[in-house]
């Protein structure tokens, strides 16, 4: 992992000088040491490079800290996805993180899956592909593209079958998106609004009302929300 892993610019650069002015003043005092020249004044100088080079350390560390806190925070949003206190927290961390410097795959990928859990699927994508660009073996990277991918399958394969209900083809593999869908866990209201969806254009209704009541409680103004609405309080309609 880079030295500099998670620092704004400037951080980097008061790392580096603090560390070359910390070098510097080492050299002075051995120096007056070795000639026998006072060297007690000399000593409170230090105290400029350690907070040079103190503050974009406790940076990095809040930084790797909460990489793996927010890891552990979209895991309980996906757990509780209607609790209110769980997202505003994990919009905030994502707010934190997102906007520093780094190129560490982990780190990245976490913050994809909270972007995706919390609905911000394209801000997800585009922090997912930078992983792939990479490590496009990471197993943790591997898992949230099948999550996407089986969000984007219910996104598409949906109004196809509406628009050919006996097309077998498409239910099954409609059907199987549908499957996949339920081993996850799902935060994201666009996600379970496309999970709604699909179940009611499958038929069930009793669970397209069960995840669109969800998706409205996260966010009653999804886009889709006029269809999500209908699927809530009328289980005897289609999509």
């Amino acid at each position: 992992m880079s030295l500099f892993n998670g620092l704004y610019p400037y951080e980097v650069v008061l790392l580096v000088l603090g560390a070359l002015f910390f070098l510097l003043l080492a050299v002075l005092l051995v120096v007056l040491v070795v000639r026998g020249k006072p060297y007690i004044g000399m000593l409170g100088f230090f105290a400029i490079p350690i907070a040079m080079i103190g503050y974009p350390s406790i940076q990095k560390v809040s930084f790797q800290d909460g990489a793996v806190t927010i890891e552990k925070t979209t895991e309980q949003l996906q757990a509780a996805p209607t609790d209110t206190a769980l997202r505003t927290n994990l919009e905030k961390q994502v707010a934190s993180l997102a906007s520093r410097p780094t190129a560490d795959p982990g780190a990245l990928t976490n913050i994809a899956k909270a972007q995706f859990a919390l609905g911000h699927h394209a801000d997800a994508a585009a922090t997912l592909q930078k992983v792939l660009q990479t490590s496009p073996a990471l197993p943790q990277a591997m898992a949230l593209k099948q999550r996407m991918d089986t969000d984007n399958a219910l996104a598409t394969l949906t109004p196809q079958l509406a628009q050919h209900p006996n097309d077998d083809a498409t239910k099954q593999k409609l059907a199987e998106a549908v499957a996949q869908a339920a081993t996850l866990k799902i935060a994201s209201p666009g996600f379970l609004a496309h999970v709604a969806m699909a179940h009611a254009a499958l038929g069930d209704k009793a669970k397209a009302q069960s995840f669109a009541d969800t998706a409205l409680k996260i966010n009653p103004n999804l886009a889709d929300a006029k269809q999500l609405k209908s699927l809530a309080t009328s289980p005897g309609k289609h999509i």
